[in-house]
């Protein structure tokens, strides 16, 4: 029996050992001043004598407790005694999905629904700028609701200060998830997690892990070395587009990964997995300009609009936003340009009026515990067209990633995941689904001759004319049916005219014959490679017609009906390929990652490595007009004036052409330009500019909206920062110091709370209240103001502050230890609010009603559905003055006033509903898993409004216009 056993840690005492591991262990403890159950990690005392250790842990433990999301274990506390080093974190009693997947095959949906949980607790940690670097199964612990909680923040991280990889072998990390650049030792950052994920999913699924051998060492190896074993050998039920993903997040080069954990979250849990985005490849046809030293291009500098940069810069941050000046065209004029949501009224959408499907439930509110009867769905008709606008879409959303960038008529058109983007002389133009593109992210295009521009996206492949600023025609061959291949990742145009496109490796690679898409070439299967898999990441013809088909697994060369697979031997092997070249001399070179500049011998028919001075990983290779030759990697770009003999590097601290360049290319009179995951760069005055547009949001997954003097105050989901739109002009100011999750108004004064307490905003002047001033918790949750009174729900109970004094009161007892998370105003003046348990069966399930001066109280067991409720999701008011009451894990109820009946939701929202609005006599309502439903008094009435992406977290009505808060943005519906 370990010696803790029976003893205290500080105020916590240790009961049972729960678990132990190479780094920690874990221990059930009680805390009697809460009343509750916690987990309590011990370090080991040798770790502890560490000077710098110390020191590293106490610093990192203090950053791990602030991270505040649904979805990830909260620690509540750290400390010290007798030399032992420890956390204290929320106690569950739900298991692991270690424990799940040992009990067997788990579905798809169930497995796609937690990691995408997952997913989403990692993207807000790496906003935070926490990575975790040991995602396993064993840290993914189960709420009693069965969501995802990721545990264990930080352990590796903060081991990685003070050990390293050991003569006798001993690595970092759980060898089983350890991402390749992990395993050498290299730099790792948020893409490492995705990695680990990747792999996570991979054995949820699959039911064992992808790499397997006699020791951890060997294992590891085989995240450097091996290529993926196909999941679906292994599970042949899994789709395709599942397989995909976990392909696309095990990439062996952290480049061709989910850049951001949102993104991969976002995919999970779109519900059409079959259409996942892909990763971007950059058309072979755009090669790159790099200028002589000393060039000057263009007559003169326009100053750039630059919005404030993000607080951290690393490739896990998700692209700041931007709308800027850049340096451009033809005849070395400038060009003006603005990223944002342009100056125009949106579109039509195509079709007209929005379509709205009812599925009336014809049911009025149960009685309480009545269950409802079975019922089947109704003809469907039609909301009124005056509930939801006159059917126009705009939206906010992020466009500085440029996967790639194409010339017509001096223009530049990017693909950006926030739309196709329109750089002219004058004006920038974002196209989005409301311009009647088929989808709003785009993959990658390419640009015919005669001006026709391909587009790839989630639903398959669009063929449009530009003309000025009209799309004109839009043409769409949907994956599966006119397009031959579920998705594409790459286009080529071939030398002979025909345009070319992959996407997964065993789909093949299709033709565009001038009429259709058609299969090209010999069959590309993982049967016929001897089970090579990945999708192709890019293409490339040499002056013989030779075709080079670059696969995050390989490359291979197709010569007519032949395929040939380049080996280890060769000097491919199983690498990742980022891009290849055919230079003007045919001689044939790749971009290999990690593994360098490649160039192929072809009297040994070899590929020989090339040093291109900087060691980094390269992802692209093109070459210039002149005849020189450009090797781009994330922060530098190496350029050769003799064949790839000798290389000149030029890094981005001096030369800011972006993080992570992916597309390149050079007008005919040499202007450069080059498209990255931060934005558009132009060359000008002897140096790179990477120009930072304003007016955007800071992210793309929204939660909170509220307006306040005729302002949109827009609140990123998990609380990183807030941003200020102006519906009159639709200029957004981001707050670059008003982080928080609550947000509240008063007279004079605009509140927030974070996990650092409750402010308040007076002009220039902020007051900080805490725990020091009589908060229940530093931790604030959310806020509600009335005329005289500021509601304050914290982490630990529910207080108040009086607005003429600026005083807080004496926290509300019967809220003691409760996570307030939900506040409502009620028409008749009444104060509601909620908690909920956060997955802490110790916590209390309150919901209270606080009229006439005093509180009227139910907690769990004490009404019908808060027995089996883990909290409170939402609460609104119709028009009659019943409050609606949206509970976690128990459904949707109604209080008269007198009792409480529930309201059936078989023909409605399903899930847990996220918010709600009231608006023309309806009831509107936001679905965990789907997206929004108006309720008429009788029926559920399913809203569809086209190209409003799946995942809506909030609703917002304001005269005439609807806003969604969304994890694709803002969404504005008028």
């Amino acid at each position: 029996m370990n010696e803790l056993i029976g003893q205290s840690l500080g105020p916590y005492q240790i009961l049972e050992q729960l678990g132990q591991g190479g780094m920690a262990t874990v221990f059930k403890a009680f805390h009697p001043a809460m009343d509750r159950y916690v987990a309590v990690k011990v370090l080991p005392r040798h770790m502890a004598t560490d000077p710098q250790f110390r020191a590293r842990f106490q610093r990192e433990a203090r950053t791990i407790a602030k991270l505040e999301h649904r979805y990830i274990l909260p620690v509540h506390d750290t400390g010290e005694q007798d030399g032992i080093h420890y956390m204290v974190m929320r106690y569950t009693e739900g298991g692991t999905l270690s424990d799940l997947i040992a009990q067997g095959q788990l579905s798809v949906e169930r497995v796609a629904l937690l990691v995408a949980q997952v997913a989403e607790a990692l993207g807000y940690a790496h906003r935070q700028g926490v990575v975790h670097r040991d995602i396993k199964p064993a840290n993914i612990l189960i709420s009693r609701e069965g969501d995802a909680l990721l545990s264990d923040f930080g352990i590796a991280r903060i081991v990685e200060g003070t050990m390293q990889l050991t003569g006798d072998g001993m690595l970092i990390g759980t060898p089983y998830y350890m991402a390749p650049e992990q395993v050498q030792g290299q730099p790792s950052d948020a893409r490492t997690d995705i990695y680990a994920l990747g792999v996570v999913l991979y054995e949820a699924l699959a039911g064992k892990r992808p790499y397997e051998a006699e020791t951890p060492l060997a294992v590891a190896l085989m995240h450097v070395h091996n290529a993926l074993p196909p999941p679906r050998q292994l599970r042949p039920d899994l789709p395709e587009a599942l397989e995909r993903v976990i392909l696309r997040a095990m990439a062996k080069n952290p480049a061709d990964r989910f850049q951001h954990a949102d993104e991969m979250a976002a995919v999970l849990r779109s519900g059409n997995l079959a259409s996942q985005p892909g990763t971007a490849a950059l058309p072979v046809a755009a090669t790159m300009l790099l200028p002589a030293e000393g060039t000057t291009i263009g007559q003169q500098a326009i100053p750039p609009i630059v919005a404030k940069p993000p607080k951290q810069r690393a490739s896990w941050v998700l692209p700041v936003i931007i709308g800027a000046l850049v340096l451009l065209v033809l005849g070395g004029l400038l060009v003006r340009a603005r990223f944002g949501i342009a100056d125009r009224p949106p579109r039509e959408t195509p079709g007209g009026a929005t379509t709205i499907a009812i599925e009336p439930t014809s049911e009025a509110p149960l009685a309480a515990g009545e269950a409802p009867a079975a019922s089947e769905p109704q003809p469907t008709s039609e909301l009124p067209a005056e509930a939801i606008g006159s059917g126009t879409l705009a939206f906010f959303s992020n466009t500085a990633n440029h996967t790639s960038i194409a010339l017509i008529d001096n223009q530049i058109w990017a693909a950006t995941p926030g739309g196709l983007v329109r750089w002219t002389v004058n004006d920038n133009q974002i196209y989005t689904a409301a311009d009647g593109l088929p989808f709003t992210a785009v993959r990658t295009l390419q640009a015919e001759p005669d001006g026709t521009l391909w587009l790839s996206g989630e639903k398959g492949v669009a063929r449009l004319h530009p003309n000025g600023d009209q799309l004109g025609e839009i043409t769409l061959y949907a994956s599966e049916g006119e397009l031959p291949i579920s998705y594409v990742s790459t286009f080529l145009r071939l030398s002979d005219g025909p345009i070319l496109a992959g996407g997964y490796l065993g789909s093949g690679l299709v033709r565009w014959d001038g009429s259709s898409w058609n299969a090209y070439g010999p069959a590309l299967t993982t049967e016929a490679l001897d089970g090579m898999d990945g999708e192709i990441t890019t293409l490339t013809q040499d002056k013989d017609g030779v075709l080079y088909v670059g696969v995050t697994s390989g490359l291979l060369r197709i010569t007519g009906d032949s395929v040939e697979r380049y080996t280890e031997a060769q000097g491919i092997g199983e690498l990742q390929i980022n891009h290849v070249l055919a230079d003007t001399e045919n001689r044939v070179w790749v971009a290999a990652g990690d593994t360098g500049l490649l160039r192929l011998n072809t009297d040994a028919n070899r590929w020989e490595h090339v040093d291109s001075l900087k060691e980094s990983p390269i992802l692209r290779i093109f070459q210039l007009s002149d005849g020189r030759l450009a090797a781009m990697s994330f922060d530098h770009i190496a350029e050769s004036a003799d064949g790839g003999a000798t290389w000149r590097n030029i890094d981005a601290d001096t030369n800011d052409f972006g993080y992570q360049p992916q597309a390149v290319l050079e007008t005919p009179d040499g202007t450069i330009v080059i498209g990255s995951s931060e934005g558009l760069a132009g060359f000008s005055n002897g140096k790179w500019d990477l120009l930072r547009p304003e007016n955007q949001l800071p992210d793309n997954s929204i939660g909170l909206l509220q307006f306040h003097d005729n302002q949109l105050y827009i609140v990123a989901r998990y609380g990183d920062r807030f941003a200020v739109l102006d519906p009159s002009d639709a200029t957004i100011t981001l707050m670059e110091d008003e982080d928080g999750r609550g947000l509240a108004f008063s007279s004079d004064s605009m509140w927030y709370g974070n996990s650092a307490g409750l402010f308040r905003k007076q002009g220039d002047t902020v007051t900080q209240f805490s725990a020091d001033e009589g908060l229940p918790d530093t931790e604030v949750y959310s806020l509600l103001a009335t005329e005289s009174t500021l509601w304050i729900g914290t982490r630990s109970g529910l207080t108040s502050l009086d607005l003429a004094t600026g005083k807080l009161n004496n926290p509300v007892p019967e809220f003691a230890g409760a996570v307030i998370e939900t506040l409502y105003a009620a028409p008749d003046g009444s104060i509601w609010a909620g908690s909920t348990d956060e997955g802490d069966a110790a916590r209390p399930i309150i919901l209270g009603r606080f009229a006439d001066g005093a509180w009227q109280i139910w907690k769990r067991g004490e009404t019908p559905f808060l027995a089996n409720a883990s909290g409170i999701s939402a609460i609104t008011a119709d028009t009659n003055g019943a409050i609606w009451v949206a509970a976690w894990g128990a459904g949707l109820w109604q209080w008269d006033g007198s009792a409480w009946k529930q309201v059936p939701t078989k023909q409605g929202p399903q899930g847990a509903i996220l918010g709600f609005a009231l608006h023309d006599a309806h009831v509107w309502a936001v679905g965990q898993f789907d997206a929004l439903y108006a309720w008429d008094g009788t029926n559920w009435k399913r809203v569809e409004i086209d190209g409003l992406p799946s995942q809506v977290n909030s609703i917002l009505f304001g005269e005439g216009t609807i806003w969604f808060g969304t994890n694709e943005g803002l969404v504005r519906y008028r």
